[in-house]
């Protein structure tokens, strides 16, 4: 299988469901690397822009003259800088068309002492999984300019950052409990807001999502078939209850080390939703795994579920 026929196969998946049957088939490996005594970058604005800079340059060195060339992989199989960085076809999800999303996330927290990173890897791109893990080895020893990201809190560097464990962890499916009456929806990380903030239009949540999941989707080999139409009319309906957005990012690096992103961005907050949840409940569980709005896979709309006392 070349580059072009992965294209072709996620143009064409072999199955078509709705958000609950994606989430009984879907698949998912998370990377894990444990640095040590580096939490303090946990916090930096930039430091997962600059890790998938890193890795982009890593797997670039060993990809084909192809894909060099910004043209599919000619390689049999493609080689992992194409799956995980190349473009890829544009499907068409309601109105408007977007190019199927690239099949990982990455996210970072703090451990004590230690900083984690993680790089969730769907369906599909799993069978490059060793490639990429090893080449995230590299980017995070050799290739994230460290320096840079300590300007934002005059962090210390090590001379040789060591990462003291390597984890893979394997989800086959995304079970779905019952659907609540009312869901805390807590954002752990920025979420773009380059078409509208949560507490100005908290309903675009749903709309993202249904583009964001049914892009990955195509990675699980699903076709996402529902009743859009239905699903608009389930969240409009439902009541929202916006609780800590009043903080918005402009945009602008913040230090000198920072990262300038090019849309705006609110700082994370909080939702209530109440309603109907039946049909949007597979949809809001899955998203916790894929993220959601621009910049998902360097970690921005991260969020978890919450449900209030009682739901």
């Amino acid at each position: 299988m070349t580059g072009a026929a992965l294209n072709h196969r996620l143009l064409r998946p072999d199955r078509k469901m709705d958000f609950s049957g994606l989430a009984s088939v879907w698949r998912e490996e998370r990377i894990q690397m444990r640095l040590a005594g580096m939490a303090g970058f946990a916090c930096s604005p930039s430091l997962l822009n600059k890790v998938r800079g890193a890795l982009g340059c890593v797997l670039l060195e060993s990809a084909s003259g192809a894909v060099r060339e910004r043209r599919p992989c000619t390689w049999s199989p493609p080689c992992a800088a194409d799956v995980f960085f190349g473009a890829k076809p544009q499907v068409r999800i309601g109105a408007f068309s977007s190019e199927i999303s690239k099949p990982w996330v990455l996210k970072a927290r703090q451990d004590e002492e230690d900083l984690i990173i993680a790089m969730t890897v769907f369906g599909l791109a799993q069978g490059w999984t060793g490639e990429v893990a090893a080449a995230l080895v590299t980017g995070l020893q050799s290739r994230v300019r460290w320096r840079d990201l300590a300007k934002d809190r005059q962090l210390f560097v090590p001379a040789s950052p060591e990462i003291i464990e390597r984890r893979f962890i394997t989800i086959e499916k995304i079970n779905i409990p019952l659907a609540p009456q009312r869901i805390c929806v807590e954002f752990r990380t920025a979420l773009d807001a380059e078409r509208g903030t949560p507490d100005e239009r908290p309903h675009l949540l749903f709309d993202r999502l249904v583009r964001r999941v049914s892009l990955l989707a195509r990675w699980q080999g699903v076709e996402v078939v529902t009743d859009l139409d239905i699903l608009q009319e389930d969240w409009r309906a439902c009541a929202y209850d916006v609780e800590n957005w009043s903080g918005r990012d402009s945009g602008r690096p913040e230090r000198r080390g920072g990262h300038k992103f090019k849309n705006r961005l609110a700082c994370d907050g909080a939702m209530t939703i109440g309603g109907d949840l039946q049909r949007l409940w597979p949809l809001l569980v899955i998203g916790e795994h894929t993220n959601v709005g621009r910049g998902a896979s360097i970690g921005l709309g991260c969020y978890g579920l919450v449900r209030p006392d009682g739901c």
